[in-house]
């Protein structure tokens, strides 16, 4: 994804956004959580629900959310996208 702009919740005054490129290939997934989502020593369980499941993408990010709540114990701030190239190298 390339924006022209700072990522949400970034001002000009503020630096250590990194820009990362990614090539992705039909069946990869990309996963994007924020900061409220996780924390930075547990992601295990996220890497877990992405093995296991055979889920709609839709279905995972909204899991992903709710299943943070309860390993976070925070119920704001938490957002997930999740990205599925298909077979066809179309996002899903």
């Amino acid at each position: 994804m390339i924006g022209e702009t700072l990522p949400a919740g970034l001002s000009e005054s503020e630096r250590g956004a990194e820009k990362t490129e990614l090539r992705l290939l039909p069946g990869d997934t990309a996963v994007l959580v924020s900061d409220g989502t996780v924390d930075a020593d547990d992601d295990d369980w996220i890497r877990k629900l992405l093995a296991e499941t055979t889920m709609d993408p839709r279905e995972v990010a909204a899991r992903i959310v709710r299943e943070s709540r309860e390993h976070t114990g925070r119920s704001d701030d938490g957002s997930a996208l999740v990205l599925k190239v298909s077979e066809k190298g179309k996002m899903i």
